[in-house]
């Protein structure tokens, strides 16, 4: 049985009072900061000889943007929710935006 995590991702996110927006795509009106976009692939890591699989891969992206102050905070908290599902937690990519009042930080669990 594969356990979907878009859910546990969603429900992560909605449990973080600082984000005003979480979605899985980016909105059309950039108004609500700062917010998380994200999105999940799998696959099947460890399938048996009954070609069940056992094990699957999960890669999480959660992208995070502000127009103002720090995403320190949100990260962190990111990254104890996801270190306690399990998930190894690398570093954060910080990727500057067109605007010098706008960046954005990349996750990937």
């Amino acid at each position: 049985m594969i356990i979907n995590m878009k859910p546990k991702v969603m429900s992560i996110l909605n449990s973080i009072e600082e984000l005003k927006l979480s979605s899985t795509t980016y909105p059309d009106e950039w108004s609500k900061f700062p917010m998380a976009v994200y999105s999940t692939v799998h696959e099947p890591y460890f399938v048996n000889a009954e070609q069940h699989e056992g094990q699957t891969k999960w890669q999480i992206t959660v992208e995070l943007y502000s127009d103002t102050g720090s995403l320190t905070l949100i990260t962190e908290k990111l990254r104890t929710a996801f270190a306690g599902l399990g998930f190894l937690v690398p570093p954060l990519t910080l990727i500057p935006q067109d605007s010098s009042e706008s960046f954005a930080a990349l996750a990937q669990w």
